[in-house]
């Protein structure tokens, strides 16, 4: 068990901290990059845990494939970078953090694998030693948050026959906000949750609380040290501002947007009700328009009715028509 009192960071020192420097979150992607990009052990402990491999962890190996991460200069941080790893030497992962809807990159990801094949060949591998590789893309998404499911998991899939492909192509999502609602609402502590959350942490004690369950001592002072360099990297800050930056505009845009959505359903409401309105006055007033028609046509009987009674009592054709204010002629052919 690790002593609070035996840690170069305690939880007094990183509360502290926390007062001074804002943490740069591990779920902006070159800050996570750059942390677990320098801690390969620590990198490969996650990917075994959270792709649920069934390796050894201790008599596992693992090599860094690109030299992507980290960047030193601001030209660097302004691309998008992944962070590729093998295990075992037949393991390759493509990891990378994503802050934008997966419907708005899923095209992109599936162009992955063939690319990763056509590189493989291009190599000198033989196409028939394929199946005995496997290829993970780990996509950790920080920004959708109404989700069900903590993950997707997408395979080759045979519509005909309903069966997998082919399962060494896997493309693997986790939705960050999703683990880190079972961790705090549901007291959920299973070991893949808690690395998820820990890397939603939004300061420094709350990285603390959550690795020092999941790491031995060394392995989190080294952690911390690295997440408090990290965030004071001024080429990682400037990358947060932006990133804050374009997230404002884009709450901002999409704000708006529902402004303008409100806004556009209020006068169709208002629009609907001003139609229904309307056919409701011009059936007021074709009912009445019927009522004074029926009415005439009553009345215009009643005239005739007494202008015959007139005639059949003698009276005058003249004075009848003065009284009915029917004519002359209409009274002549009542006779």
């Amino acid at each position: 068990m690790i002593l609070e009192d035996e840690i170069k960071y305690t939880k007094d020192y990183l509360l502290k901290l926390d007062e001074n420097i804002e943490m740069v979150p591990l779920t902006l992607d070159c800050a996570f990059k750059k942390v677990f990009g320098h801690n390969l052990e620590l990198l490969k402990k996650f990917l075994i845990i959270t792709l649920h491999l069934p390796i050894d962890e201790e008599n596992c190996s693992i090599k860094l494939e690109n030299s992507e991460q980290p960047k030193y200069n601001k030209r660097d941080y302004q691309m998008t970078f992944d962070v590729t790893v093998t295990l075992n030497n037949n393991i390759t992962v493509t990891l990378e953090m994503n802050s934008e809807y997966f419907e708005n990159i899923k095209e992109r990801n599936l162009l992955y694998f063939e690319k990763k094949r056509v590189s493989m060949v291009e190599s000198g591998d033989n196409p028939q030693n394929f199946s005995n590789f496997y290829l993970y893309q780990l996509n950790l998404n920080s920004r959708e948050k109404n989700v069900s499911n903590g993950e997707s998991v997408i395979v080759y899939y045979d519509l005909i026959t309903k069966k997998v492909f082919s399962d060494n192509r896997i493309m693997v999502l986790k939705y960050l906000e999703y683990y880190r609602n079972l961790y705090y609402t549901e007291g959920n502590k299973e070991e893949e949750v808690m690395w998820l959350v820990g890397l939603t942490s939004r300061n420094f004690s709350e990285l603390y609380d959550v690795f020092s369950q999941l790491l031995p001592l060394k392995q989190l002072q080294k952690l911390i040290e690295d997440v408090i360099n990290m965030s004071k990297d001024v080429l990682i800050l400037h990358e947060w501002e932006k990133e804050k930056m374009e997230a404002l505009v884009a709450y901002t845009k999409e704000k708006n947007q529902k402004k303008r959505e409100e806004e556009f359903q209020k006068k169709e409401k208002e629009l609907k009700k001003s139609e229904e309105e309307l056919k409701k006055s011009e059936k007021e007033l074709k009912e009445k328009e019927d009522k004074l028609h029926k009415d005439l046509e009553s009345f215009q009987k009643e005239k005739v009715n007494i202008a015959k009674e007139m005639l059949q009592n003698g009276i005058d054709i003249n004075l009848i028509s003065k009284y009915t204010k029917l004519s002359v002629c209409e009274i002549e052919r009542l006779k």
